[in-house]
């Protein structure tokens, strides 16, 4: 699906959307006799006149969510980078029903890095979740299964569900018991009818045996790699066996809202740097800093992006949402996406449903593209 300035705004103003319709109404009201007298089955043309009102409403509360995805987003889910592209997940709403509410529907963008161009958009369906890039297909976990769409024409490759994949690997011949999610939605976790157990790696499509291994199986000799990480709060490496904790973002006492960065001793580093409820989301290990998502406020209206040096003691450069949209406040329970692409030291990151790219060595705005 392409992007069609015409077809958004129409299926993002509620007036086109309900009131066209109604104003058919009451159109055919006042001029009925005009259009229905000169008529022989006059029946049947107040079925139809009725009929198109009707469709408009449906078109828009429906079909046009559910199967097309015209139309402005309301959020923004998720940004992420990889392989040199840019994928933005955000959604519109169903009009719902008398008993069921507005459901999500999930489109997924596809932006150029350097210029934040808008290349491609498509639906994914309901629920979706970004998991990763295979080859020219985009892969996306949904509620109940894991469909894969080519990243240049957001074509429908594959869906990865208890019906399909018997089809799709011999080793499920006999047919899935049940599966359950591991690793975010990056692995299905399956229990084939069998008695056997998989895993299957949604990135990659790739199944592999869970059952027990032999004891003479040789196995891996762990080596550190000494490679930072994010996990939660924290900024790990990989020194040794387990989780070793190289930086922390963590309250002090029974606060734990102003947060403070601490070395693995719980030393506070700098006692005149905190984050209100900030959160580490990226690293550039080749200028040796780190970024933290925070908030002005507890309210968590309005974001800030503050790079900090690795030894935690320094604050390099800030951003403030205030500065690029003053005006927007994120809704109670949503937060801004945020994506570091080290290797072209570029962070990525939304303010509602724009998307901004900044330069990580200094901060500078590279570009800003509304979705």
């Amino acid at each position: 699906m392409t992007y069609n300035s015409f077809l958004d705004t129409y299926f993002s103003t509620r007036w086109f959307g309900y009131g066209v319709p109604a104003l058919l109404v009451i159109l055919y009201g006042v001029f009925r006799k005009q259009l229905i007298d000169n008529k022989k089955n006059k029946f049947t043309w107040h079925i139809i006149y009725l009929a198109v009102p009707f469709v408009f409403a449906i078109t828009y509360a429906l079909i046009n969510p559910i199967f097309w995805g015209w139309g402005n987003p309301l959020e923004v889910d998720q940004i992420k980078f990889e392989k040199g592209k840019l994928y933005v997940l955000d959604y519109t709403l169903s009009g719902g029903g008398r008993n069921v509410g507005p459901e999500q529907c999930e489109r997924l963008h596809i932006l150029d890095p350097q210029t934040g161009v808008k290349q491609i958009r498509f639906r994914v369906g309901d629920q979706g979740e970004f998991v990763g890039v295979h080859g020219d297909s985009v892969c996306v976990a949904r509620y109940n299964d894991v469909a894969y769409f080519s990243n240049s024409t957001g074509h429908l490759f594959a869906v990865y569900n208890t019906e399909s994949l018997p089809k799709y690997y011999s080793q499920l011949s006999a047919g899935i018991n049940n599966y359950m999610w591991g690793d975010g939605r990056n692995i299905m976790e399956i229990s084939a009818m069998n008695g056997t157990n998989w895993n299957l790696y949604t990135a990659t499509g790739h199944l592999v045996s869970t059952d027990t291994k032999s004891d003479n199986e040789p196995r891996e000799e762990y080596v550190p790699t000494n490679k930072l990480s994010i996990h939660e709060r924290e900024v790990r490496i990989d020194n040794g066996p387990g989780a070793n904790t190289f930086l922390e973002l963590s309250g002090v006492n029974e606060n734990q809202y102003k947060r403070f960065i601490v070395d693995r001793h719980d030393s506070i580093l700098n006692p005149d740097l905190f984050f209100l409820d900030g959160m580490p989301v990226g690293l550039d290990i080749q200028d040796s800093c780190f970024f933290v998502l925070h908030y002005e406020t507890l309210t968590k209206e309005k974001f800030m992006l503050s790079c900090i040096s690795l030894d935690g003691k320094k604050q390099l450069w800030q951003i403030k949402q205030s500065d690029l949209n003053p005006t927007f406040k994120f809704p109670d329970s949503v937060s801004p996406s945020v994506e570091a692409d080290e290797a072209n030291h570029r962070l990525f990151f939304n303010v509602g449903t724009e998307v901004f790219a900044v330069n990580m060595k200094d901060g500078k705005l590279l570009w800003r593209t509304k979705l």
